[in-house]
């Protein structure tokens, strides 16, 4: 969990037997998912003066959240709160190239449509002046979204 100040918390699913062999892919139980979120809103609420809820809560995994997994989400975040969530693959279909000596800068990002965008999580750091890798034309694809009102990540999704 990041806030606009620039702090940070990072939260990590319990452990458990996750991992589907079906579909080969892990995914929390709906008590899982809405234990970790009940967790990260209530320690966002205590940095909070107010004690109040985010606007937006990013939930953000390598598969596509299954319906039980957001359900569970959804139960601990409540509808006063947007959620977005954002399946992040490694993503060869676009790369970029610069005429410089120095990679693509990282955070760089092209929003193909409403629901569809490519971001550069590796590459050139201006802070830094360096960069984290040496190959970093790959990009990452973030997937599905949830807006205000929606009750569901988006039509591909868990529906």
């Amino acid at each position: 969990m990041f806030l606009d100040s620039g702090d940070g918390v990072v939260f990590k699913g319990a452990v458990g037997p996750w991992y589907n062999t079906e579909t080969k892919n892990f995914h929390l139980s709906r008590n899982a998912a809405r234990e970790l979120a009940t967790l990260a809103l209530k320690s966002y609420k205590e940095r909070q003066a107010d004690n109040r809820a985010p606007r937006e809560v990013f939930l953000h995994g390598q598969t596509a959240f299954d319906r039980e997994e957001w359900r569970g989400f959804e139960e601990a975040i409540g509808s006063e709160t947007a959620i977005v969530g954002v399946t992040i693959r490694n993503n060869a279909e676009l790369k970029l190239f610069r005429k410089t000596d120095n990679p693509v800068m990282r955070g760089i990002a092209y929003i193909r449509d409403e629901r569809n965008a490519f971001l550069w999580t590796r590459g050139w750091t201006p802070r830094l002046q360096t960069y984290p890798r040496l190959i970093l034309r790959e990009s990452y694809r973030p997937g599905s979204r949830r807006h205000p009102g929606s009750r569901n990540p988006d039509t591909s999704g868990p529906g």
